[in-house]
């Protein structure tokens, strides 16, 4: 057959310099090519995929890896390597671990082809046979099989790119200008009858190790109107225009209350002052919304309105969603959220409960015996709260254990089919009451219809 492959994306007119060609043989992961086109997008690579492929190539996980960069691409389809290599005369470089040169010995021409196979074979043995004096390895320790199918592009790619200086590519890049970084507030907290402020008189470790070792039950207290006033008249001293303050939840602080009243104290101190000061209530906790605080500045850096981030970010506030168990009942009975009845008993069975925590609210969804069954029931229940996870955005809290946090991690990403967005230490406001030793997940459910918990500024 004469007809022409089928080529989609970006195109260019007439020979350009420098030009690279990737080209995947039989890939079988989705997540692996779209990350390898992403790679080729910023770099200006062409992508060639030979089939025949181990998913469609409309697969939505292809799409996730790789998708704000598609309508970049150079890339071409075939059937087979047959017709790839008929329609492709040229150098080629053949990416394997079992080959003689490392991939920086090679000398890299223009227009030349680097070729990668599938990830569970590698390219045909009898192509590497026929072609020794192609074939480079990138280096690794004895022993190991091959790395990742999309970091062996990119190790390849730039290699290229450096023997030839970086040509055609921005090399240099500019500070973006001066905007304040994210501030955290932090809270005091008391253990025994001393007084501590989180993150500067202790680590998170450091704090869950004191939980142990104390005899009392830590409380935390909020931040006042005075200390929020500080910080707000700093600001505006400092020439701000607009402050965006994400608070903990109002229902189960009076920090955001402090900081309303704050905010009154500064406009009627300063009445002429033209700063503004947008406070939302977050409905939740810790990360859980220092993330999305994070994505606001992000985006406001960007160029974004700040009125459309904030609101944006408000949207994300109205979903967000708690799964949290403890695997000790200690620092609960001590707590008193649970009697020492229930906590004597609930130890002695083995029960850990799963308990919600939504718009300031905690409840305990289930009881489970075992802590081998922990995971699985918090997995159960937050995908009875959305339709499909596996299009749902999602994040990883612990406390003392990286192992419990790695074991979850590893099945959220077997049972949802995709990575979560960061994993993150639960801070003293939540460890105070779960204890040291809780894990939770924490992701987008179906928007609320949230209660006025937080009268918006005037």
């Amino acid at each position: 057959m004469n007809e022409e492959p089928q080529r989609t994306g970006a195109q260019t007119a007439g020979p350009r310099p420098n030009t690279l060609n990737i080209v995947l043989v039989e890939p079988r992961i989705p997540q692996n090519t779209g990350n390898v086109a992403r790679t080729c997008a910023v770099t200006g690579a062409r992508l060639h995929l030979v089939g025949p492929m181990g998913f469609a190539i409309d697969d939505r996980k292809l799409k996730r890896a790789g998708l704000d960069y598609w309508g970049q691409l150079d890339i071409t389809y075939y059937r087979d390597y047959a017709e790839f290599a008929a329609k492709n005369p040229g150098v080629y470089f053949y990416f394997t671990s079992k080959g003689r040169r490392r991939h920086t010995d090679a000398c890299y021409p223009d227009g030349c082809y680097l070729l990668f196979g599938r990830e569970d074979a590698g390219l045909p043995e009898p192509l590497l046979a026929a072609h020794p004096d192609q074939c480079l390895r990138i280096p690794m320790r004895r022993g190991e099989r091959c790395l990742n199918l999309s970091n062996s592009v990119a190790v390849g790619v730039y290699e290229v790119l450096r023997q030839w200086d970086f040509a055609g590519l921005e090399s240099t890049g500019q500070l973006t200008a001066c905007t304040r970084a994210i501030e955290i507030a932090c809270f005091p907290v008391n253990l025994d009858g001393k007084e501590y402020i989180e993150r500067r008189d202790m680590t998170n470790d450091e704090f869950y190790q004191m939980m142990r070792e104390a005899s009392g039950c830590p409380t935390t207290a909020a931040i006042t109107s005075l200390q929020w006033l500080e910080f707000y008249t700093r600001f505006a001293d400092e020439g701000y225009t607009d402050v965006v303050h994400a608070s903990i939840n109002a229902g189960g602080s009076s920090t955001y209350a402090n900081a309303l009243t704050a905010a009154k104290m500064l406009a009627e101190e300063r009445p002429g002052c033209q700063m503004k000061i947008r406070l939302v209530d977050s409905h939740t906790y810790s990360m859980v919304f220092g993330w999305y605080l994070c994505e606001c500045a992000r985006k406001v850096r960007n160029g974004a309105a700040v009125a459309d981030a904030v609101l944006e970010m408000e949207e994300k506030f109205a979903k967000v969603e708690v799964c949290l168990a403890a695997y000790s009942l200690k620092q609960m009975k001590k707590s008193g959220r649970v009697s020492a009845a229930a906590a004597f008993a609930g130890e002695l069975l083995g029960l850990r409960p799963i308990i919600s925590l939504n718009d300031g609210v905690s409840k305990v969804e289930a009881k489970v015996r075992g802590d081998q069954n922990v995971m699985p029931a918090m997995l159960k229940w937050v995908e009875s709260r959305v339709p499909d996870m596996k299009d749902t955005p999602y994040m990883i809290a612990y406390t003392a254990s990286k192992q419990r946090r790695d074991e979850l991690v590893k099945l959220c990403k077997k049972e949802f089919g995709h990575p979560p967005m960061c994993t993150f230490q639960l801070g003293c406001a939540v460890s105070a009451n779960t204890g040291p030793d809780a894990v939770a997940v924490i992701f987008e459910g179906k928007p609320r219809r949230l209660c006025d918990y937080a009268p918006p500024l005037p």
